[in-house]
């Protein structure tokens, strides 16, 4: 996530993070809009804030069926 972020591909976009970024910690968020730890779809940038393992490690809700769903109809163009 960090990597889109650095890019500039989040400035203005929703994305999930398993934390909330401090952006002193993390200034290459700054401009992009913490929405949550679930999946986040903003346009065509999907992200799913935790990994389906450590999910089911913590209680949380797998994103999985989710985010392929999301991914499906990006690239059908829907």
């Amino acid at each position: 996530m960090a990597d889109f972020a650095k890019a500039g591909i989040l400035i203005g976009k929703k994305y999930a993070f398993t934390i909330n970024p401090e952006f002193d910690e993390y200034p290459e968020f700054k401009g992009s809009v913490y929405s949550g730890e679930g999946v986040i779809e903003d346009g065509l940038i999907i992200t799913s804030g935790t990994c389906p393992w450590k999910a089911r490690e913590y209680g949380k809700q797998d994103g999985t069926p989710k985010l392929t769903s999301l991914f499906i109809q990006a690239v059908r163009g829907e």
